[in-house]
């Protein structure tokens, strides 16, 4: 379980950063909603650690303005 937490949290992740990078922050902040659930979903279920998913999160947020 831990294993496809955490793969869908970096999919997730690798799409946002595509999506910047590709320089479509629009389209990127529609689905950086669904980053932040994947990966608070992760760090609940201890697949990674709250701090770690705070700072992509913060990381991320910061990239779309």
């Amino acid at each position: 379980m831990n294993r496809l937490l955490l793969d869908q949290a970096r999919n997730s992740q690798k799409k946002l950063v595509a999506l910047i990078a590709a320089g479509k922050k629009e389209e990127a902040g529609k689905l950086f909603p669904e980053l932040q659930r994947r990966l608070d979903r992760a760090a609940k279920g201890h697949a990674i650690h709250r701090n770690r998913s705070a700072r992509i999160k913060s990381r991320i947020a910061h990239k779309l303005r």
